[in-house]
C-alpha cells in the first residue's frame, strides 16, 4: 500500500497525525487536478490537490494504526477572508491539511460542509 511509504515511529494518534502531516508537507506539492488520483500515483507523482493529499493522509493514518479521524469537506478561509472550496482530514479536533505548510502560522479557518467519520475496526 502507497501509505505505508509515510513512516511514524511516534504513539499516539495525534503524534502520528502530525508526523504524516510533516512528511507531506516535505514531499508533496500541492497542484490542481480535474481528477482524482489514489494514493499511489500521488507518490508516484509527488503532487496533487486538496482531495489527493487527503485521501493520502486518510490512509496513512490508517496504515499507521490512527482508529479515527475524520474527512471534512467544506472551505478554507485564508487570512484575507478569502474561501476556496477544500477538503482535509481531522484527528482529535486538530486540523491536519497537507496543501498548509506543517507549521503554518497564518490564520487559517475552516467552514465545513460535510464530515466523514473514518473509523478502523479492531482486529
Amino acid at each position: 500500500m502507497a501509505s505505508e511509504a509515510i513512516r511514524t515511529t511516534s504513539t499516539t494518534p495525534l503524534q502520528k497525525a502530525n508526523d504524516i502531516w510533516r512528511w507531506v508537507s516535505n514531499n508533496i506539492d500541492y497542484k490542481l487536478r480535474k481528477e482524482w488520483q489514489p494514493p499511489d500515483d500521488l507518490l508516484a507523482r509527488g503532487s496533487g490537490d486538496c482531495e489527493d493529499i487527503s485521501f493520502l493522509i486518510a490512509s496513512a493514518l490508517h496504515s499507521s494504526g490512527v482508529k479515527n479521524s475524520t474527512l471534512s469537506i467544506g472551505y478554507v478561509i485564508g487570512p484575507n477572508g478569502e474561501q476556496e472550496p477544500h477538503v482535509w482530514n481531522t484527528v482529535q479536533g486538530e486540523v491536519i491539511d497537507g496543501t498548509v505548510p506543517y507549521n503554518n502560522d497564518k490564520p487559517i479557518s475552516y467552514e465545513i460542509i460535510e464530515e466523514y467519520q473514518i473509523q478502523t475496526a479492531e482486529q
